[in-house]
């Protein structure tokens, strides 16, 4: 293939844009660099632990499974840790109350909108792998970022860290940002493992919640013994303290799971006089805690409940054809109503019952209940081996010959001797010798 000279002129222009693109990263490599190394040691191992601290209140905790080849806390955490690796924590930068970054932080958040839901990723293999070296976490960023792109969910990407967490937690809950609601789409016939969404953004800026999903027992009965039903609740999420203000304090014992919620291990919140360095999502978040926050069932034919920082229980309906599971707003009641009867379906009725097999099989690996497996081949033997003796003993009684022949037998030595032909002739005589010794003493006493 013939290549021309404007060919060369505009590679070479192209070159020499990617060394200038290499030398102004290395410069801003050198000089993050030197400032790392001059900041004191304690202050910025402090801000980096308060830094994850702060971003690893928001997450998923997911109960463990024996099943095989299924998503567990362990695939979520080290790929989220990977992910938030990658990437800068851009909003957390920013400090101090600044219209403009308001505005763009807002505007920013209505791009979201357009992010659709795309694969189940509790059924995909493609976006929890194992990360053994950086040629794979390489691809693995790559593949989250095309995954991400395809799904027109690139401006979490731009967000940093706090937002591309934000989108995993999206994806995972199947969320859907609207203009003026947030939609749940998880299936009800897929709800069979424990499951806690915990602080994640909705529609609105700054407006955090947590989404729990709960296998509780059900009301027993003797058709129905290992009922279970699906038990959904909603709350909205505590205010965390500020970067700063979290370095200061004495950081949280780590838990042995990433997916394990902090607040509990984290100070309380300081007065707000002493929050004088608020970063932008959370000085955006403590604005937003005047907004009301609604959320009704699938259907939403009831009335939405109003949603606060105390636990709501949301009736698990399900409609077919199956449109979502929740619906959040925070404009009013009433438009959420309106909002949440858009989407057509034939009929609303209860959700579904779990599986109880898969259940089982979730909690001990196998549907054979919580006793081990061994248990289980042993009973099965005795079993097997008592009707193996059981019929036996029918089968000698009822179809076995009785009559058998004498010379099978075998005597003891003493019955052998008694039987022998000369042992029944002495025994005869001795017998026709008392006979006649009676007789002749009878005779003689019968004479006068």
């Amino acid at each position: 293939m013939a290549v021309s000279n404007s060919d060369l002129a505009s590679a070479n222009v192209h070159g020499s844009r990617i060394e200038q693109e290499c030398a102004r990263l290395e410069s801003v490599v050198r000089t993050e660099l030197i400032f790392a190394l001059q900041y004191p040691e304690t202050e910025l191992r402090a801000l980096h632990t308060a830094a994850w601290n702060r971003l690893w209140l928001s997450g998923v905790t997911l109960s463990f499974s024996f099943a095989p080849g299924v998503l567990n806390g362990k695939h979520i955490n080290t790929t989220l840790y990977y992910l938030l690796s990658n990437v800068p924590d851009v909003l957390y930068e920013q400090a101090g109350k600044n219209d403009t970054d308001l505005v763009q932080y807002k505007r920013r958040r209505s791009t979201r909108f357009n992010c659709s839901t795309g694969p189940d990723l509790f059924q995909s293999n493609s976006h929890w792998v194992t990360v053994d070296s950086l040629d794979k976490m390489a691809r693995l960023v790559r593949y989250w970022r095309s995954s991400l792109t395809k799904t027109s969910c690139r401006g979490f990407w731009d967000g940093g860290a706090h937002d591309l967490l934000q989108a995993a937690l999206l994806s995972l809950g199947a969320f859907q940002l609207n203009n003026g609601y947030t939609s749940v789409g998880l299936l009800p016939n897929k709800l069979d493992r424990d499951l806690l969404f915990r602080r994640v953004e909705l529609h609105e800026p700054g407006v955090y919640v947590d989404f729990q999903i709960r296998i509780v027992p059900g009301e027993l009965s003797l058709s129905s013994p290992h009922l279970m039903v699906v038990e959904l609740s909603v709350w909205r999420s505590k205010i965390p303290l500020s970067l700063s203000a979290m370095a200061r304090a004495r950081p949280p014992r780590p838990s042995l799971l990433l997916s394990q919620p902090l607040e509990a291990q984290l100070p309380a919140a300081e007065p707000d006089h002493a929050q004088a360095d608020l970063d932008l999502p959370l000085q955006i978040e403590r604005d937003a805690q005047d907004v009301l926050l609604y959320v009704c069932p699938a259907g939403c034919q009831s009335e939405p409940m109003k949603v606060g920082k105390s636990k709501t229980m949301v009736p698990f309906l399900a409609t077919a054809p199956p449109t979502a599971l929740l619906y959040f707003g925070t404009s009013d009641a009433m438009m959420l109503m309106k909002y949440g009867q858009l989407r057509r379906y034939s009929s609303l009725h209860p959700g579904p019952h779990p599986d109880h097999d898969v259940i089982t099989l979730h909690r001990h690996g196998h549907a054979f209940g919580g006793l081990p497996w061994l248990f289980w081949i042993s009973l099965g033997l005795l079993i097997t081996l008592f009707h193996l003796f059981f019929c036996k003993i029918i089968y000698n009684e009822l179809w076995k010959d009785n009559v058998v022949n004498e010379e099978n037998w075998r005597l003891p030595r003493y019955a052998v001797d008694l039987r022998a032909p000369e042992a029944v002739k002495m025994r005869a005589a001795i017998k026709a010798q008392l006979l006649s010794k009676r007789r002749t003493l009878h005779d003689t006493e019968s004479f006068p």
